[in-house]
């Protein structure tokens, strides 16, 4: 698992290097994008610690490459960025129930009760 969550921050890492020079708001959107789609697979009880993990490194991985734009863009703070990302970022959050609601839902179908 944790060869896969490395592989991914590169990735992620990489295509932000690509989009240095697009609009700061189309960059958010497209790490919206990946982050949301990471946790709707990821989210699952006991792996929380992961979701948050690549969370917290995709928002450096982003101030990074926002504040190599330009000189003007190195005085960016962290504050700055949690401006811009504010609302546009989701939070890492269980995306999937926990097992034995999964699966009392399942006997509940299925008439076994």
């Amino acid at each position: 698992m944790k060869k896969r969550l490395k592989k991914r921050i590169s990735e992620v890492k990489q295509e932000l290097k690509e989009r240095m020079h697009n609009k700061v708001e189309e960059t958010v959107a497209w790490l919206a994008s990946v982050i949301r789609g990471y946790i709707n697979y990821h989210g699952v009880p006991g792996n929380m610690d992961s979701a948050r993990g690549f969370h917290q490194q995709c928002e450096r991985e982003l101030y990074r490459t926002l504040r190599r734009r330009s000189n003007k863009a190195r005085k960016l703070t962290w504050e700055d960025l949690r401006k811009i990302i504010k609302g546009k970022i989701p939070k890492p959050r269980l995306a999937h129930p926990f097992p034995d609601k999964r699966f009392w839902r399942q006997r509940l179908e299925v008439g076994a009760v």
